[in-house]
């Protein structure tokens, strides 16, 4: 599997390198998510619960 280098500006929330990055940065993770899902469900959203995405190395015989 090849890695394509990007700029910041490429860079979107689908993008796994830049989601990894704001869940495992526990400064902005939660407010930065908390703002995100208020805004996509158009309600207030109280608290957030961010886990980073969790590597699990494939089982090898």
């Amino acid at each position: 599997m090849g890695y394509t280098k990007k700029t910041l500006q490429e860079l979107d929330l689908n993008d796994n390198f830049l989601s990894n990055a704001i869940a495992s940065n526990k400064e902005i993770n939660e407010p930065f998510y908390r703002l995100l899902l208020s805004v996509l469900l158009g309600k207030e959203i109280k608290t957030v619960r961010v886990l980073a995405q969790q590597i699990i190395p494939a089982a090898t015989p």
